[in-house]
């Protein structure tokens, strides 16, 4: 998921989108090659500019109330039986 680096900096994390970015591809490819379903929370999830909103996390990285509930929301629409 990608985070608000600038919200996340002020926190005192370090991690980067592009770092993400990064093992995100590594996830999808080591899933492609296992043949199972990747759910791409970068690309589907519905994030703009590759960026999380300021709001949606108070440090940057971990979801807020109403974001977990819109999380919650993709994952059980993706995941239907």
């Amino acid at each position: 998921m990608p985070i608000n680096e600038a919200r996340s900096y002020a926190n005192g994390y370090s991690i980067t989108n592009a770092q993400i970015r990064a093992r995100t591809a590594i996830i999808r490819d080591i899933a492609a090659s296992e043949g199972v379903k990747f759910l791409d929370p970068l690309n589907d999830f519905g994030i703009n500019g590759g960026q999380l909103p300021y709001d949606a996390a108070p440090d940057g990285i971990h979801f807020g109330y109403t974001w977990c509930v819109k999380w919650a929301n993709w994952l059980l629409e993706k995941v239907k039986y």
